[in-house]
């Protein structure tokens, strides 16, 4: 599944794939921010770490281990340490028995979450991990050209509403301001528009507002 952060630290399953329904639907769903702690959320992004889980070993693993101050890779073996007991239950309750989860960056930012979960133990090897990580690589590039052709398509689409507004105020002898008002409002995805004119606005004697 791939699992999105919000602003505040919350998260939410955009995307999912389950096999021969093993595991319940999790798509759709939103979890609070402290369920991944800081310092998880911290380890993810300095170190890019992938996170393997063994329920039944009770065990969490972590690769690639690297230095926080400087970066360096210290050792590309899976080193494993004792699982938390809440973070076993929170998997049990999902019928996970396995989870592999490798961290989205987008801008030096934690964008997201690309995680496998296994209904049954699984040993997870280093060259499994290599191929996930190329698999979220593959989808930072994708979130970043996404975000320019978003880019792209607002500022087509503001322009097309500039035009439209300026035909409107310019295609008539007299300035008519209804028109344009009407047409700025449904562009902006409004409900209503009002527009405030002040005489006398610029004092030409004085050159000043």
């Amino acid at each position: 599944m791939i699992y999105k952060f919000h602003p505040d630290g919350s998260g939410q399953v955009i995307a999912e794939s389950i096999y021969e329904n093993s595991l319940p639907s999790l798509l759709g769903l939103s979890f609070p921010a402290d369920d991944i702690p800081p310092h998880a959320r911290e380890l993810f992004i300095k170190s890019r770490v992938r996170s393997v889980v063994n329920v039944d070993s009770g065990e969490i693993g972590q690769s690639p281990v690297r230095d926080l101050n400087t970066g360096e890779i210290t050792s590309d073996e899976i080193l494993y340490r004792p699982l938390e007991p809440c973070h076993i239950k929170y998997l049990t309750a999902m019928g996970v028995k396995s989870s592999v989860v490798a961290p989205i960056i987008h801008e030096d930012k934690l964008w997201g979450l690309l995680a496998q979960h296994y209904s049954q133990a699984l040993d997870v090897v280093e060259y499994e991990l290599e191929a996930m990580h190329l698999v979220v690589e593959q989808l930072s590039v994708a979130i970043a050209h996404n975000n320019l052709l978003i880019q792209a398509t607002t500022k087509a689409e503001r322009e097309i509403i500039i035009n439209r507004v300026a035909t409107l105020l310019y295609s008539l002898p007299t300035i008519v301001l209804q028109p344009a008002l009407e047409a700025i409002v449904p562009a902006f995805n409004g409900v209503g528009g009002r527009l405030c004119i002040r005489y006398n606005a610029f004092n030409f004697r004085h050159s000043s507002f």
